[in-house]
Protein backbone atom coordinates (compact mmCIF):
# COMPACT_ATOMS: atom_id res chain seq x y z
CA UNK A 1 0.00 0.00 0.00
CA UNK A 2 1.44 3.67 -0.89
CA UNK A 3 0.16 6.78 0.65
CA UNK A 4 1.18 9.50 -1.88
CA UNK A 5 0.20 13.60 -1.95
CA UNK A 6 1.41 16.04 -4.41
CA UNK A 7 2.03 19.84 -3.38
CA UNK A 8 0.90 22.88 -5.12
CA UNK A 9 2.78 22.23 -8.49
CA UNK A 10 2.43 19.84 -11.75
CA UNK A 11 3.09 16.46 -9.62
CA UNK A 12 2.93 13.13 -11.26
CA UNK A 13 2.17 10.31 -8.54
CA UNK A 14 2.46 6.76 -9.31
CA UNK A 15 1.31 3.71 -7.36
CA UNK A 16 1.98 0.17 -7.12
CA UNK A 17 0.85 -3.11 -7.12
CA UNK A 18 -1.22 -2.50 -3.73
CA UNK A 19 -4.15 -0.48 -2.43
CA UNK A 20 -2.59 2.96 -2.98
CA UNK A 21 -3.88 6.32 -1.94
CA UNK A 22 -3.10 9.23 -4.38
CA UNK A 23 -3.72 12.91 -3.66
CA UNK A 24 -2.68 15.58 -6.60
CA UNK A 25 -3.83 18.27 -4.85
CA UNK A 26 -3.37 21.71 -6.88
CA UNK A 27 -1.72 22.04 -10.40
CA UNK A 28 -2.31 20.07 -13.52
CA UNK A 29 -1.43 16.36 -12.11
CA UNK A 30 -0.87 12.68 -13.49
CA UNK A 31 -1.78 10.13 -11.20
CA UNK A 32 -1.83 6.74 -11.92
CA UNK A 33 -2.94 3.76 -10.14
CA UNK A 34 -1.76 0.83 -11.19
CA UNK A 35 -2.61 -2.81 -9.87
CA UNK A 36 -5.24 -2.85 -6.89
CA UNK A 37 -8.24 -0.84 -5.36
CA UNK A 38 -6.64 2.51 -5.46
CA UNK A 39 -8.20 5.87 -4.50
CA UNK A 40 -7.43 8.44 -6.79
CA UNK A 41 -8.01 12.63 -6.02
CA UNK A 42 -6.73 14.96 -8.63
CA UNK A 43 -7.43 18.01 -6.63
CA UNK A 44 -7.40 21.74 -8.68
CA UNK A 45 -5.84 21.65 -12.00
CA UNK A 46 -6.06 20.04 -14.85
CA UNK A 47 -5.57 16.57 -14.09
CA UNK A 48 -4.87 12.90 -15.77
CA UNK A 49 -6.34 9.89 -13.50
CA UNK A 50 -5.70 6.08 -14.58
CA UNK A 51 -6.63 3.61 -12.24
CA UNK A 52 -5.47 0.20 -13.60
CA UNK A 53 -6.47 -2.79 -12.90
CA UNK A 54 -8.47 -3.22 -9.63
CA UNK A 55 -11.75 -1.46 -8.22
CA UNK A 56 -10.80 2.40 -8.32
CA UNK A 57 -12.26 5.10 -6.94
CA UNK A 58 -11.29 7.98 -8.91
CA UNK A 59 -12.27 11.87 -8.33
CA UNK A 60 -10.64 14.78 -10.30
CA UNK A 61 -12.10 17.63 -8.78
CA UNK A 62 -11.71 21.86 -10.17
CA UNK A 63 -10.51 21.74 -13.57
CA UNK A 64 -10.96 20.01 -17.07
CA UNK A 65 -9.98 16.44 -16.25
CA UNK A 66 -9.10 13.47 -17.66
CA UNK A 67 -10.39 9.59 -16.12
CA UNK A 68 -9.72 6.47 -16.86
CA UNK A 69 -10.64 3.17 -14.73
CA UNK A 70 -9.56 0.60 -16.67
CA UNK A 71 -10.35 -2.95 -15.96
CA UNK A 72 -12.30 -3.88 -12.81
CA UNK A 73 -15.39 -2.05 -11.36
CA UNK A 74 -14.76 1.45 -10.78
CA UNK A 75 -15.99 4.73 -9.61
CA UNK A 76 -15.38 7.92 -11.61
CA UNK A 77 -16.47 11.70 -10.20
CA UNK A 78 -15.45 14.51 -12.68
CA UNK A 79 -16.18 17.31 -10.71
CA UNK A 80 -16.36 20.96 -11.81
CA UNK A 81 -15.32 21.45 -14.96
CA UNK A 82 -15.70 19.99 -18.66
CA UNK A 83 -14.91 16.08 -17.64
CA UNK A 84 -13.52 12.96 -19.70
CA UNK A 85 -14.48 9.94 -18.12
CA UNK A 86 -14.20 6.26 -19.36
CA UNK A 87 -15.26 3.70 -17.09
CA UNK A 88 -13.75 0.68 -19.21
CA UNK A 89 -13.79 -2.99 -18.69
CA UNK A 90 -16.31 -3.76 -16.01
CA UNK A 91 -19.44 -2.53 -14.02
CA UNK A 92 -18.75 1.37 -13.82
CA UNK A 93 -20.21 4.10 -12.20
CA UNK A 94 -19.49 7.37 -13.60
CA UNK A 95 -20.84 10.55 -12.52
CA UNK A 96 -19.76 14.07 -14.73
CA UNK A 97 -20.86 16.91 -12.28
CA UNK A 98 -20.95 20.68 -13.86
CA UNK A 99 -19.36 21.12 -17.13
CA UNK A 100 -20.02 19.86 -20.50
CA UNK A 101 -18.87 16.10 -19.96
CA UNK A 102 -17.76 13.21 -22.38
CA UNK A 103 -19.18 9.81 -20.37
CA UNK A 104 -18.03 6.65 -21.76
CA UNK A 105 -19.00 3.26 -20.10
CA UNK A 106 -17.30 0.34 -21.63
CA UNK A 107 -17.93 -3.37 -21.64
CA UNK A 108 -20.24 -3.99 -18.77
CA UNK A 109 -23.74 -3.00 -17.48
CA UNK A 110 -22.51 0.64 -16.04
CA UNK A 111 -24.43 4.14 -14.78
CA UNK A 112 -23.11 7.01 -16.44
CA UNK A 113 -24.78 10.57 -14.82
CA UNK A 114 -24.07 13.60 -16.40
CA UNK A 115 -25.43 15.77 -13.92
CA UNK A 116 -24.97 19.65 -15.15
CA UNK A 117 -23.94 20.67 -18.15
CA UNK A 118 -24.71 19.87 -22.04
CA UNK A 119 -23.22 16.22 -21.65
CA UNK A 120 -22.31 13.20 -23.81
CA UNK A 121 -22.83 9.98 -22.60
CA UNK A 122 -22.16 6.54 -24.40
CA UNK A 123 -23.14 3.22 -22.47
CA UNK A 124 -21.05 0.82 -24.79
CA UNK A 125 -21.17 -3.00 -24.60
CA UNK A 126 -24.04 -3.93 -21.78
CA UNK A 127 -27.15 -3.30 -19.74
CA UNK A 128 -26.58 0.00 -18.92
CA UNK A 129 -28.81 3.32 -17.08
CA UNK A 130 -27.72 6.74 -19.10
CA UNK A 131 -29.54 9.89 -16.99
CA UNK A 132 -28.12 13.03 -18.86
CA UNK A 133 -29.61 15.68 -15.82
CA UNK A 134 -29.91 19.44 -16.89
CA UNK A 135 -28.87 20.83 -20.08
CA UNK A 136 -28.90 19.50 -23.88
CA UNK A 137 -27.04 16.60 -23.80
CA UNK A 138 -26.92 13.49 -25.74
CA UNK A 139 -27.00 9.98 -24.76
CA UNK A 140 -25.92 6.87 -26.82
CA UNK A 141 -27.17 3.37 -25.42
CA UNK A 142 -25.14 0.93 -27.31
CA UNK A 143 -25.15 -2.77 -27.22
CA UNK A 144 -27.67 -4.22 -24.36
CA UNK A 145 -31.08 -3.56 -22.67
CA UNK A 146 -30.28 0.20 -21.64
CA UNK A 147 -32.25 3.27 -19.73
CA UNK A 148 -31.96 6.38 -20.71
CA UNK A 149 -33.55 9.84 -19.42
CA UNK A 150 -32.67 12.49 -21.04
CA UNK A 151 -33.71 14.88 -17.51
CA UNK A 152 -34.48 19.04 -18.39
CA UNK A 153 -33.44 20.30 -22.01
CA UNK A 154 -33.27 19.29 -25.55
CA UNK A 155 -31.96 16.02 -25.14
CA UNK A 156 -31.07 13.48 -28.26
CA UNK A 157 -31.55 9.77 -27.11
CA UNK A 158 -30.84 6.67 -29.24
CA UNK A 159 -30.55 3.43 -27.75
CA UNK A 160 -28.64 1.01 -30.29
CA UNK A 161 -28.92 -2.44 -30.89
CA UNK A 162 -31.28 -4.02 -27.51
CA UNK A 163 -34.57 -3.53 -25.96
CA UNK A 164 -34.24 -0.42 -24.85
CA UNK A 165 -36.42 2.36 -22.66
CA UNK A 166 -36.00 5.67 -23.84
CA UNK A 167 -37.56 8.76 -21.81
CA UNK A 168 -36.97 12.40 -22.86
CA UNK A 169 -37.58 14.31 -19.44
CA UNK A 170 -39.23 17.64 -19.81
CA UNK A 171 -37.78 19.96 -22.57
CA UNK A 172 -37.98 18.99 -26.73
CA UNK A 173 -36.63 16.05 -26.66
CA UNK A 174 -35.70 13.93 -29.81
CA UNK A 175 -35.18 9.86 -28.92
CA UNK A 176 -34.85 7.29 -31.54
CA UNK A 177 -34.80 3.72 -30.14
CA UNK A 178 -32.73 1.54 -32.79
CA UNK A 179 -32.52 -1.89 -33.38
CA UNK A 180 -35.01 -4.04 -30.46
CA UNK A 181 -37.90 -4.09 -29.00
CA UNK A 182 -38.19 -0.40 -27.49
CA UNK A 183 -40.40 1.69 -25.33
CA UNK A 184 -40.36 5.58 -25.72
CA UNK A 185 -41.23 8.03 -23.81
CA UNK A 186 -40.56 11.76 -24.64
CA UNK A 187 -41.89 12.86 -21.24
CA UNK A 188 -41.25 13.14 -17.73
CA UNK A 189 -44.24 10.79 -16.64
CA UNK A 190 -43.87 11.86 -13.06
CA UNK A 191 -44.23 15.67 -13.40
CA UNK A 192 -47.59 17.34 -12.92
CA UNK A 193 -48.40 18.14 -16.25
CA UNK A 194 -46.30 15.65 -18.50
CA UNK A 195 -45.53 16.97 -21.56
CA UNK A 196 -47.34 20.41 -21.94
CA UNK A 197 -45.58 23.07 -24.13
CA UNK A 198 -42.80 20.05 -25.37
CA UNK A 199 -42.45 19.11 -28.80
CA UNK A 200 -40.63 15.80 -28.93
CA UNK A 201 -39.60 14.03 -31.49
CA UNK A 202 -40.13 9.63 -31.21
CA UNK A 203 -38.31 7.25 -33.81
CA UNK A 204 -38.75 3.57 -33.11
CA UNK A 205 -36.16 1.97 -35.54
CA UNK A 206 -36.49 -1.32 -36.36
CA UNK A 207 -38.36 -3.59 -34.18
CA UNK A 208 -41.68 -3.96 -32.30
CA UNK A 209 -41.82 -0.36 -30.65
CA UNK A 210 -44.31 1.08 -28.03
CA UNK A 211 -44.86 4.82 -27.70
CA UNK A 212 -45.71 6.15 -24.36
CA UNK A 213 -48.46 9.02 -25.24
CA UNK A 214 -50.04 8.58 -22.00
CA UNK A 215 -50.03 6.27 -19.04
CA UNK A 216 -52.66 4.95 -16.36
CA UNK A 217 -52.55 8.36 -14.18
CA UNK A 218 -52.18 11.35 -17.44
CA UNK A 219 -52.33 11.59 -20.83
CA UNK A 220 -49.43 13.25 -22.37
CA UNK A 221 -49.26 16.90 -24.09
CA UNK A 222 -52.31 18.31 -22.80
CA UNK A 223 -52.71 21.67 -22.04
CA UNK A 224 -50.35 23.67 -24.23
CA UNK A 225 -53.01 24.77 -26.15
CA UNK A 226 -52.27 27.35 -28.96
CA UNK A 227 -53.53 27.12 -32.69
CA UNK A 228 -54.93 23.41 -33.36
CA UNK A 229 -53.04 22.39 -30.01
CA UNK A 230 -49.83 22.38 -31.61
CA UNK A 231 -47.71 23.83 -28.74
CA UNK A 232 -47.12 20.44 -27.69
CA UNK A 233 -47.33 16.82 -28.97
CA UNK A 234 -45.38 14.17 -30.17
CA UNK A 235 -44.27 13.35 -33.59
CA UNK A 236 -43.85 9.71 -34.17
CA UNK A 237 -41.85 9.58 -37.73
CA UNK A 238 -41.67 5.80 -38.26
CA UNK A 239 -44.93 4.26 -36.90
CA UNK A 240 -45.05 0.28 -38.24
CA UNK A 241 -48.69 -0.31 -38.16
CA UNK A 242 -49.35 -4.17 -37.02
CA UNK A 243 -45.90 -4.07 -35.47
CA UNK A 244 -45.50 -0.91 -32.85
CA UNK A 245 -47.90 0.23 -30.41
CA UNK A 246 -49.02 3.17 -29.45
CA UNK A 247 -49.72 3.23 -25.37
CA UNK A 248 -52.92 5.92 -24.14
CA UNK A 249 -54.46 6.65 -21.20
CA UNK A 250 -58.16 4.90 -21.05
CA UNK A 251 -61.26 6.85 -20.40
CA UNK A 252 -60.64 9.66 -22.26
CA UNK A 253 -62.11 10.64 -25.29
CA UNK A 254 -60.10 10.59 -28.35
CA UNK A 255 -60.64 11.68 -31.90
CA UNK A 256 -59.18 9.73 -34.68
CA UNK A 257 -57.91 11.02 -37.72
CA UNK A 258 -55.70 10.06 -40.89
CA UNK A 259 -53.17 11.32 -39.61
CA UNK A 260 -53.43 12.62 -35.92
CA UNK A 261 -54.73 11.29 -32.67
CA UNK A 262 -56.42 14.09 -30.62
CA UNK A 263 -57.56 14.64 -27.17
CA UNK A 264 -61.29 16.71 -26.45
CA UNK A 265 -59.97 18.45 -23.49
CA UNK A 266 -63.35 20.54 -22.55
CA UNK A 267 -62.04 23.82 -23.82
CA UNK A 268 -61.49 22.66 -27.62
CA UNK A 269 -58.95 19.83 -28.54
CA UNK A 270 -55.32 19.18 -28.09
CA UNK A 271 -53.32 17.10 -30.80
CA UNK A 272 -51.36 14.76 -28.63
CA UNK A 273 -49.67 12.81 -31.65
CA UNK A 274 -48.61 13.06 -35.03
CA UNK A 275 -48.72 9.40 -36.73
CA UNK A 276 -46.51 8.65 -39.66
CA UNK A 277 -47.75 6.85 -42.09
CA UNK A 278 -50.43 5.75 -40.61
CA UNK A 279 -52.21 3.55 -37.73
CA UNK A 280 -55.36 2.09 -37.20
CA UNK A 281 -57.34 1.34 -33.96
CA UNK A 282 -55.46 -2.16 -33.57
CA UNK A 283 -52.18 -0.24 -33.26
CA UNK A 284 -53.65 1.31 -30.41
CA UNK A 285 -52.87 -0.03 -26.32
CA UNK A 286 -54.91 1.92 -23.25
CA UNK A 287 -53.83 1.74 -19.77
Amino acid sequence: MVVLIGGPGNDTLMGGAGDDTLRGNAGNDSLVGGAGDDSLVGGAGKDTLIGGAGKDTLMGGAGDDTLRGNAGNDSLVGGAGDDSLVGGAGKDTLIGGAGKDTLMGGAGDDTLRGNAGNDSLVGGAGEDSLVGGAGDDSLLGGAGKDTLIGGAGKDTLIGGVGNDSLSGGVGNDSLSGGLGNDTIVGVNPSSNNPGVNEIDTLTGGAGADTFAIGNSNNPYYVGGGGPAGLNDYALITDFQSGTDKIQLKQGINYTFGSNFIALDSGSGFDVIAIVSPGYDQGDLMFV
